[in-house]
């Protein structure tokens, strides 16, 4: 008995520490909303917005940042406070486009700015322009509803390290033609061949044209038209639309994530990123970062399951290989559609923790559902490579653009390389004039 009342004892214990513990800050990663479809190659349903997000789509991303307002209300501040929060995307529309949407649910209008009393008549626009009704509608707020325009920061493709490695690093082109020749990937085709006959007879697409490439960019398309509430052209109840889903999400970490080597060079900016953000905190017990959202990609979140042992294309396809389509939570399937990853870091006394999240589902990191930081910053290592500038092909200029050289260090060198040219200029010169009163003064002997 006495020892049932300890271990009650302890876990009490334990469960009021983890509700004193401090959230210090949130890491959240999100995928963009429901979209037009990726492949012109297997546009059977005639899109007119290709790849862009469709209306389905901002609404997943608002729902997901008010949730995330109510859930956080404690935590975040109520006014946007741009040392607190950080919003950042990568370099595309439906990215862009989604993470506006996610900001307008976590700062929804109402939240925005007044006018300062006595500049509402001096506040007119440099334009020839009725400004008298617009006045009146507005009252003092700034923008209609109070709406809170917030700066969503965005790098260009081919410097955007952190959240798209995968596309514009040197050596992708190499891992993916490893990928698509591998006896593995010959394993996978041969795996799913049974379905391309039925699949190409679904679509309208010649049999021999269907191989695992091609089935995936069906499924893209299908998983377009589903979201946006058109009639599939292959009923998504039946066993035919459940193996073309398990092949896809096979395919959408294979065809980027061939072996754990590679994954692991890919996630060496963002975990990078990732521990960076959290030791300015850690190190800093009044830092004003609490929150950085990024909008990205499924590849992006994808890399993070397969480094950490989430999810897998090898579990996914033995789950198929078994007539296993039940969710697992020891091998979910990989990021959907406007699909979250979170990181929590929390302070519980004088020690720092971390939380892993997935679609809300929290997951144990290193098996531990709360991992201590640095037993967390150890579980990143692997996943990032100290080769990863050369492999990768980062140049200074890139670094750069990129902030990674302060623009300061650049003209310090730029001065140090003109003032080390103008220096051996004047030595070659001296030494050429010493030369030549030399050579003048031999000649008159």
């Amino acid at each position: 008995m006495f020892a049932r009342v300890g271990t009650l004892l302890v876990l009490l214990l334990a469960v009021l520490s983890l509700a004193a513990a401090e959230l210090r800050m949130v890491y959240h990663l999100h995928r963009h909303g429901a979209r037009g479809p990726i492949f012109k190659d297997t546009d059977i349903s005639g899109w007119n917005q290709m790849e862009q997000v469709t209306s389905v789509g901002m609404r997943q991303l608002y729902l997901q940042g008010a949730e995330y307002r109510q859930r956080y209300k404690d935590f975040l501040p109520s006014e946007y406070d741009a040392s607190a929060i950080l919003f950042r995307s990568t370099y595309f529309n439906r990215t862009i486009s989604s993470g506006i949407s996610f900001i307008h649910g976590l700062f929804p209008p109402g939240m925005g700015p007044d006018i300062p009393d006595g500049l509402q008549d001096s506040a007119v626009p440099p334009v020839n322009y009725k400004f008298d009704f617009d006045k009146l509608n507005l009252g003092k707020a700034a923008m209609p509803n109070k709406l809170l325009p917030i700066p969503i920061h965005i790098n260009s493709n081919d410097t955007d390290y952190i959240a798209r490695s995968f596309d514009i690093c040197d050596i992708v082109l190499q891992y993916k033609k490893d990928a698509l020749n591998s006896d593995q990937y010959k394993k996978i085709d041969e795996t799913f061949k049974g379905i391309y006959a039925d699949v190409a007879k679904a679509v309208n697409l010649p049999v021999e044209k269907v191989d695992l490439v091609t089935a995936f960019h069906v499924m893209d398309n299908l998983l377009a038209d589903y979201y946006d509430s058109r009639t599939p052209l292959i009923d998504y109840s039946t066993p035919l639309w459940r193996s073309l889903y398990a092949l896809y999400n096979v395919s959408v970490i294979y065809f980027k994530y061939a072996t754990k080597d590679q994954v692991n060079f890919y996630t060496t900016r963002l975990y990078q990123d990732i521990q960076k953000l959290f030791d300015g905190v850690v190190k800093d017990p009044k830092a004003d970062l609490k929150w950085s959202t990024y909008a990205v990609h499924d590849s992006t979140i994808n890399m993070v399951l397969y480094q950490l042992g989430i999810t897998s294309w090898e579990c996914i396809l033995k789950k198929y290989q078994d007539g296993n389509f039940d969710f697992d939570p020891k091998c979910p399937y990989p990021c959907q559609i406007a699909s979250s990853v979170m990181l929590e870091l929390h302070k519980d006394g004088d020690k720092h923790f971390v939380r892993f999240f997935f679609e809300d589902k929290q997951y144990p990191l290193g098996g531990e559902m709360d991992l201590e930081y640095s037993k967390f910053i150890d579980l990143l290592k692997p996943g990032i490579a100290s080769d990863f500038d050369e492999k990768c092909g980062v140049s200074a200029y890139k670094k750069v653009r990129r902030g990674e050289i302060p623009i300061w260090k650049v003209f310090v060198l730029a001065l140090l390389t003109f003032a080390t040219i103008s220096l051996s200029t004047l030595v070659v010169v001296g030494i050429m004039k010493l030369r030549n009163i030399r050579s003048e003064g031999y000649s008159r002997f």
